[in-house]
């Protein structure tokens, strides 16, 4: 997953009432419980929240992913207005995994159309480098 709408909230956030607006949620987890299932009594989520795969395209194809990312938009519209609705919402943004590269100074940006539509619906945008 390279792009991902990313989800969180406290525990009002009910991550039934998320599911009956996107089904196929990637993977989400609820405040309180294990981060991970192996470590029962190790960390816990601090927060409620889900990830939903926007864009399979690699870390090396930014372009792609902004592509994907807006047709996600466009087409998932009320969807996403529906979850902006959920109780217990904190915040929803779109998190774009990219390559770290080789470079003095990186620097990676965003198309006017994208960041209108997000803005339009209420969404955050973050980038996530990784070698």
């Amino acid at each position: 997953m390279s792009c991902v709408l990313r989800i969180t909230g406290n525990k009002k956030l009910k991550i039934n009432k998320l599911l009956q607006i996107i089904p196929e949620l990637d993977t989400y987890w609820i405040k309180g419980e294990p981060r991970l299932s192996n470590h029962p009594n190790g960390k816990k989520h601090l927060h409620t929240g889900a990830n939903h795969c926007i864009s399979d395209a690699g870390f090396d194809n930014f372009e792609l992913q902004k592509k994907d990312a807006i047709n996600y938009l466009i087409t998932n519209r009320i969807q996403i207005i529906k979850i902006q609705e959920l109780k217990g919402l904190k915040s929803l943004y779109l998190d774009f995994g990219i390559e770290q590269r080789d470079v003095a100074m990186q620097c990676d940006s965003f198309p006017p159309k994208l960041i209108k539509l997000a803005g339009e619906l209420n969404l955050g945008i973050e980038i996530s480098l990784y070698p």
